[in-house]
């Protein structure tokens, strides 16, 4: 076989590869959950201004992504929630709690979104893309 056999063919089978992963990538994921049970949720995980990480006790991973940026949520900070029912919803508000001297105060309310499913692989690569924005954002503020 031909140099240029060999490259034609390379070439084809990545090009059928890369269709492949593509429809593959392309998958939609299961529907996202409007509401989630609060005997339900073990943990929670900030992400950044806009994705919290909840862990469910069964197992479960749910990223919910923000209706809109929330100002003053960062990963390690508190939140709190008062849902109306013994669910936390799409519909309903996370408040930031900051760190005064004896306790908290409220910051930020925020709108939550849909409750996606997830995993342990997605939530790392999120906290990959969060971290290199936050050190895009700290390079810019040093220029």
């Amino acid at each position: 076989m031909n140099t240029s056999a060999i490259i034609s063919r390379s070439a084809a089978l990545l090009a059928g590869l890369m269709t492949l992963a593509t429809g593959v990538l392309a998958q939609p994921g299961p529907p996202p959950e409007k509401c989630v049970s609060l005997n339900r949720i073990k943990r929670t995980e900030i992400i950044d201004d806009r994705h919290i990480i909840f862990y469910m006790r069964s197992g479960e991973i749910f990223k919910n992504q923000l209706t809109n940026r929330c100002v003053g949520l960062r990963p390690r900070e508190t939140i709190m929630y008062r849902p109306s029912i013994n669910r936390l919803c799409s519909l309903d508000f996370i408040t930031v709690l900051r760190r005064t001297g004896f306790g908290f105060t409220q910051g930020p309310s925020c709108g939550l979104g849909e409750f996606y499913p997830t995993d342990e692989f997605a939530v790392a690569k999120l906290k990959e893309q969060a971290e290199i924005q936050r050190k895009l954002r700290r390079k810019k503020r040093t220029e």
